[in-house]
């Protein structure tokens, strides 16, 4: 979250705490929770430049339409 900016490293635990809560109401099966972290993991991935977004064969880039 801090490679985003989306933590404040002053208050972290705050964050944190809130994050939890809210993930444990949603009551997410290993499916959810295992799509929720691959998506994460590509955010930290685009946040630090080591992944980029791939064409799809048959589509045009986007923005080229």
């Amino acid at each position: 979250m801090q490679h985003v900016g989306f933590l404040n490293p002053d208050k972290p635990k705050k964050l944190m705490e809130r994050l939890s809560r809210m993930l444990g109401k949603a009551g997410l099966d290993q499916e959810e929770v295992d799509m929720l972290r691959g998506f994460l993991s590509d955010v930290i991935r685009v946040a630090e430049g080591r992944l980029y977004r791939q064409e799809r064969p048959g589509r045009e880039a986007e923005g080229n339409n």
